[in-house]
């Protein structure tokens, strides 16, 4: 009987109620004490087998921005006040609006926290790239995407994974005739070209000075791409992720990895190197999966992350086997 007695004064037959409950009683529940808050909140990470989020919380992000998934409850927490490793996936995100919605909402979450040490980002954003889109909307995406990259350095961000982000890439092309041409790539040998590292060992050395880049610069985005003219306007303005002031002030980071080249590309490139030359940086992971099969392109991304990236001592490379643009 004693048994039964302290199940029924726990937290578990709380649990229990909690998770058979709708979500606007769960949402009134959570503001009902501190106590029905944490209990609240749990029975929906519970769902998501998310057991323990201020160390490891996989957030899978509804289409619905009213549905209480994962991150809606971390938002009703008043508990959880630092993040030690987060996922933020947006595979189930399948409009535009609904995924700017999400990031203003992982934008709130982050901004919340006291520090946080471990960040993934999965936008698998394919879907988005027929979908068309005014030179306003264009600009309110780069403007919400980058008030939460800026949220997650401000917080002390020291690894930083990106996934997907090749939204809007497809608009952005390079010039005819870029300041750096497909004649400049070195070929190695013929019987190193099986090697994917010998082609892009030589495009990232360890250099001793970081170059400054201006919009003239030969490794400029501005110099050497433009903007897709579109049906909604006559010119085609440059819209981009504008890189913060406060960058080198802040930023904590030291690993970065990107599971996709659409990160190097506009309209987020000019953040991420950015970001890359402001931070002690010395470890990278990157997939060359996707790379431009444009020759000039794919140097003009390793020559500006050699510039962004001169005391990177850990490389990691994958999936580039059977890429192009080395030979």
């Amino acid at each position: 009987m004693s048994t039964l007695q302290d199940f029924w004064c726990t937290d578990e037959l709380a649990l229990h109620t909690f998770a058979s409950l709708p979500a606007p009683d769960l949402r009134n529940c959570a503001r009902v004490s501190r106590s029905f808050n944490r209990t609240a909140v749990q029975s929906v990470l519970d769902q998501h087998k998310i057991w323990n989020a201020q160390q490891s919380a996989d957030l899978q992000l509804a289409d619905n921005p009213n549905d209480l998934d994962g991150l809606s409850a971390l938002l009703l927490s008043v508990h959880v006040k630092s993040l030690a490793s987060v996922t933020f996936s947006l595979e189930r995100v399948n409009a535009l609006q609904s995924a700017l919605k999400s990031f203003h909402k992982m934008q709130r979450l982050v901004d919340r926290m006291e520090s946080l040490h471990t960040v993934y980002v999965n936008w698998p954003s394919d879907d988005y790239q027929n979908q068309p889109i005014s030179d306003k909307m264009l600009a309110t995406a780069c403007k919400c995407v980058e008030e939460f990259l800026d949220t997650i350095i401000s917080k002390g961000c020291a690894t930083l994974q990106f996934s997907g982000f090749d939204a809007f890439a497809s608009k952005y092309k390079m010039k005819k005739n870029p300041a750096i041409t497909a004649a400049e790539i070195p070929r190695a040998p013929t019987a190193e070209r099986s090697s994917i590292w010998e082609g892009a060992r030589g495009y990232l050395p360890s250099r001793q000075t970081r170059a400054t880049s201006d919009v003239s610069s030969r490794l400029s985005e501005e110099g050497n791409y433009s903007r897709k003219p579109s049906r909604f306007s006559i010119s085609t303005p440059w819209i981009s992720l504008t890189p913060s002031p406060k960058l080198s002030q802040v930023t904590k980071l030291t690993t970065f990895y990107a599971d996709s080249a659409g990160i190097f590309r506009p309209p987020f490139s000019q953040w991420t190197f950015a970001l890359l030359k402001a931070s002690a940086v010395t470890c990278v992971t990157l997939c060359f999966q996707d790379i431009p099969d444009d020759g000039a392109e794919s140097k003009l991304i390793l020559d500006r992350l050699a510039e962004a990236i001169p005391d990177v001592t850990t490389i990691r490379l994958y999936n580039a086997s059977n890429c192009n643009s080395f030979r």
